[in-house]
C-alpha cells in the first residue's frame, strides 16, 4: 500500500468494546507485559519529550517500558530494537527515518507475532509494521503556506516579495510531504511573480537540512543573507519545517541580517524556541497537540493487545501559536 496506508493524516484509533470471550482481562496479565519504545534521538527536545510521555502513559497504563534512543544511528537502533525482542516486548513503538538499517529488526519482531507500531514515522514501509499513528505533515505545509499568503496578502495579488526554504528534522520522506503541501499552496504565487527566492534555491534537495540542525540552518541564512540579501533587497519571510530550523534561522539573521525582519515560520513550539516566538523573532510556530497523540498511542496498545476493535478518524488541523497566546495554548 505504501503512501496509501494513512501516514499522511493524523491517526486517532477510537476503540470500541469487545465481548467477554475477545477480551483478555488486564490483571492477568499487565506484569508480564514488557512494550519496546525506539526513538532516533535524545538529543531532539520533541523526541525526547515523546519518549518520556509514552513511558509515562504505558506505566501509568500498567505497563514495563523498555524506552532506548539510538543517537540517530541506524545500526544502534537495529540492536536496541533485536535486544527489545530478545527481552520479550510484546509490542514495539517506533520512529526511525528510513526502514533500510532496522528492516531485518522488525521483520524479525514481525516473524515472531511481535505487533509494531511506526510512530511519527512515514518512512516505514507497510510491509514492516503493522500500524501507523501521527500527524498529517502535507497539512503542516499547506497551514504555513496560508499563514505566509495571509500575512503577506497576496490574495489582493500586489507586490512582489522574497522567501526562502529551510525543510529538515523530519524523516525524508515527511519532510517531502511538508514540502509538497507548502508548494502546492505557494506555487501559483512564485509562478506567478509575486514570491520571489532570492537564492534561486527551490528544490527540496537544496533546501533539506540534515537532521534539523541548528547550526547548519544558521550557517545557511548567513550564507543566504552574504550572497543575496547583502544590498537593499529585503527578504520578506522564511517557510521552516520545524522549530529547530527557525532557531537556527533567527540565529543566523541575528549575526548578519540588516534589513526588515522577515516573517518566520515553525512547528513544534519547542521550549527553546519560547523566547524567540515572545519577542517575534519567529512570527509563529504550528502547534500539535501532542498530549492527545500520546494518549491515542496508549489507546492504540490496548486495543492491540486485548483484541479491541481499531476504526481510523482522519485530522490534520493545527494550531497557530504567536508570542502573544504562546502560554494559552502551550502547556
Amino acid at each position: 500500500m505504501g503512501r496509501k496506508m494513512g501516514w499522511i493524516v493524523l491517526l486517532l484509533f477510537l476503540l470500541s468494546g469487545c465481548s467477554n470471550e475477545e477480551k483478555v482481562e488486564k490483571e492477568e496479565v499487565s506484569e508480564k507485559v514488557v512494550i519496546g519504545v525506539s526513538l532516533p534521538d535524545e538529543g531532539i527536545p520533541r523526541q525526547k519529550e515523546a519518549g518520556e510521555s509514552i513511558r509515562e502513559c504505558l506505566q501509568d497504563m500498567g505497563y514495563e517500558v523498555e524506552l532506548q534512543f539510538a543517537e540517530n544511528k541506524k545500526e544502534r537502533q537495529k540492536e536496541q530494537i533485536e535486544n527489545m525482542i530478545g527481552k520479550g516486548c510484546r509490542l514495539l513503538i517506533v520512529q526511525a527515518e528510513d526502514d533500510v538499517g532496522i528492516r531485518a529488526a522488525l521483520l524479525q519482531a514481525k516473524g515472531e507475532g511481535i505487533p509494531v507500531i511506526a510512530y511519527e514515522s512515514s518512512a516505514l514501509l507497510d510491509e514492516v509494521i503493522d500500524y501507523r499513528i501521527g500527524f498529517e505533515d502535507e497539512n503542516v505545509g499547506r497551514q504555513q503556506g496560508k499563514y505566509l499568503i495571509e500575512m503577506l496578502g497576496l490574495e489582493e495579488g500586489e507586490g512582489t516579495y522574497y522567501i526562502e526554504l529551510f525543510i529538515g528534522d523530519l524523516d525524508e520522506e515527511k519532510g517531502q510531504i511538508f514540502y509538497e503541501g507548502v508548494m502546492e499552496v505557494l506555487s501559483p504565487y512564485i509562478e506567478g511573480g509575486n514570491l520571489m527566492i532570492g537564492s534561486g534555491q527551490r528544490e527540496q534537495k537544496q533546501v533539506w537540512i540534515e537532521n534539523g540542525d541548528v547550526q547548519q540552518a544558521k550557517y545557511r541564512m548567513k550564507n543566504i543573507v552574504a550572497s543575496y540579501y547583502a544590498g537593499e533587497r529585503n527578504l520578506d519571510a522564511v517557510i521552516c519545517a520545524t522549530d529547530s530550523l527557525a532557531l537556527g534561522v533567527v540565529k543566523g539573521l541575528d549575526s548578519s541580517y540588516g534589513g526588515d525582519w522577515p516573517i518566520v515560520t515553525g512547528q513544534g513550539c519547542d521550549k527553546e524556541n519560547e523566547e524567540i516566538l515572545k519577542k517575534g523573532k519567529q512570527t509563529m510556530s504550528l502547534y500539535k497537540d501532542s498530549g492527545e497523540l500520546i494518549q491515542k498511542t496508549g489507546e492504540l496498545v490496548e486495543a492491540i493487545l486485548y483484541g479491541k476493535e481499531i476504526e481510523e478518524q482522519r485530522f490534520g488541523d493545527f494550531t497557530v501559536v504567536t508570542g502573544e497566546n504562546y502560554k494559552e495554548i502551550v502547556r
